[in-house]
């Protein structure tokens, strides 16, 4: 089990999986919610010889905005091949908005500088673990997931 993306040097979903249980188990004591900001790498082709290395380049850049868009307390993973997460732990009601705004204005900035290739764009959706209704990463995830737009719906 490797607990680190060795890529962008994010936690891996192996990682995450780690925190998150224990972060669930504080919440459980304390009665405060855990929060996870799912992140999608939009414009990531399918993977081909051909634009490997720009796949990776958008993948590590992905992991920077991220980085600036998040406080330090933070926990960054890398969960797919085009899918990240942030845990939001201890985080006060509201810290998701919080969130996607830092990593709107980190995408503008970004993008600003990208004159000859693709902007980044990225899909984000939130879900919460509550102590009162139990639930797993995976349905934490998928829940999160469920709120983005569908590939090719044009959004």
């Amino acid at each position: 089990m490797s607990l680190g993306d060795g890529q962008t040097g994010l936690h891996s979903r192996d990682g995450l999986a780690v925190l998150v249980e224990h972060h669930m188990r504080r919440a459980d004591r304390s009665g405060r919610p855990v929060s996870i900001v799912f992140v999608r790498l939009d414009n990531l082709a399918p993977p081909s010889s051909e634009r490997g290395d720009e796949a990776d380049h958008l993948v590590v850049e992905t992991a920077l905005v991220l980085k600036q868009a998040t406080r330090a307390s933070d926990v960054l993973a890398r969960v797919g091949r085009d899918q990240f997460c942030v845990l939001l732990a201890d985080a006060a009601e509201g810290s998701e908005e919080i969130v996607l705004t830092r990593l709107v204005e980190a995408i503008a900035g970004h993008n600003a500088g990208r004159v000859h290739v693709a902007p980044l764009a990225l899909s984000v959706g939130t879900a919460t673990y509550s102590p009162e209704h139990p639930t797993s990463l995976d349905d934490l995830i998928a829940n999160a997931e469920a709120q983005m737009p569908r590939r090719g719906d044009g959004a």
